[in-house]
C-alpha cells in the first residue's frame, strides 16, 4: 500500500473524529411556508427613526442554540426559520421537539411541589400523598383529623416526639390485631366502678383483712397440699 493512500486514510480517521464547524444537513421534510415578505409602508417620521437606530430594528437571529437531551436549534436564513438537530441521534426536523409538553399539567405537577415545598422540604412531593393530613381531593379540601375523645385537631402527629415514643409505638401495634379502644373502655369502666365503691363502702370493704384463726387456717392447708404432692408417688407407686 502506497503512503498516499496511507496518508488519506489518516486524514479521513482525523475527519470523523473532530466534529465539523458546519451545521448539520436541513430535514428531509417540506420546508416550512415563508413569511410574509410585503414591508408595510412607513411614516416619514417613524422611517426616520429607524434610520437613526438600524440596529434595533434588524438584530441577527442566533445561529445555534443548545437545548436539552442533545436538541439544537438551528436558524435557516433562507426560510427565517429554526430546525432542530439531536446531536445523539442525527436527527433533524422542522418541528420542535419539546412542544407536545401539556402547559396545564405542567403547571399543576409545579403548583403540587411548591405547595409541599413550602409545607416541609423534607417531604418529597410524590410521595407526600401517603400521608394522612396531606390527603387532598380534586376539589382542593384537605382532610383533618380530630381527637375523638377531647376533639382537639391533630395535625402533623407524626412530626411529634410523642408520635416515635415508646407507649404508641406500642398502641398503634396493638391497635392492627386488637379493638384497644373497647379494651381501654372496659379498662377505666372497672376502674371507675372499683373507685365508687371505695367511697361509698369505704377501703376495709373492698378488701377486707383476715383474722388470725383464717390465716392459720390457710396456711395449714397450704402445708398439707405442699406434702401431699411429695408423697403421692410413694402411695400410687405400683411396684
Amino acid at each position: 500500500m502506497s503512503a498516499s493512500v496511507l496518508s488519506q486514510q489518516a486524514r479521513d480517521e482525523r475527519d470523523l473524529r473532530v466534529p465539523s464547524s458546519t451545521p448539520p444537513p436541513l430535514p428531509e421534510e417540506e420546508e416550512p411556508p415563508l413569511p410574509d415578505e410585503e414591508e408595510p409602508v412607513l411614516e416619514q417620521s417613524e422611517s426616520a427613526g429607524s434610520s437613526e437606530n438600524p440596529q434595533q430594528s434588524h438584530q441577527p437571529h442566533p445561529q445555534i442554540l443548545h437545548g436539552k437531551n442533545g436538541w439544537s436549534a438551528i436558524y435557516e436564513p433562507n426560510s427565517s426559520q429554526y430546525y432542530y438537530y439531536n446531536q445523539s441521534t442525527g436527527a433533524t426536523t422542522w418541528q420542535n421537539p419539546f412542544s407536545n409538553i401539556n402547559p396545564q399539567h405542567d403547571s399543576i405537577n409545579t403548583n403540587k411541589r411548591e405547595f409541599y415545598h413550602e409545607e416541609d422540604d423534607a417531604i418529597d412531593p410524590e410521595l407526600a400523598h401517603l400521608m394522612p393530613s396531606s390527603s387532598t381531593d380534586p376539589a382542593g379540601f384537605v382532610q383533618a383529623k380530630f381527637n375523638a375523645r377531647t376533639g382537639q385537631f391533630n395535625s402533623k402527629s407524626w412530626q411529634t416526639p410523642e408520635h416515635v415514643s415508646a407507649i404508641n409505638k406500642s398502641r398503634r401495634q396493638q391497635a392492627a390485631f386488637f379493638d384497644l379502644d373497647a379494651f381501654e373502655r372496659q379498662r377505666n369502666d372497672d376502674h371507675m366502678a372499683k373507685k365508687a365503691k371505695i367511697d361509698e363502702l369505704g377501703k376495709d370493704s373492698v378488701k377486707p383483712k383476715l383474722s388470725k384463726d383464717q390465716v392459720k387456717m390457710y396456711k395449714e392447708q397450704k402445708a398439707a397440699k405442699r406434702y401431699k404432692t411429695k408423697t403421692d408417688w410413694l402411695v400410687n407407686d405400683d411396684k
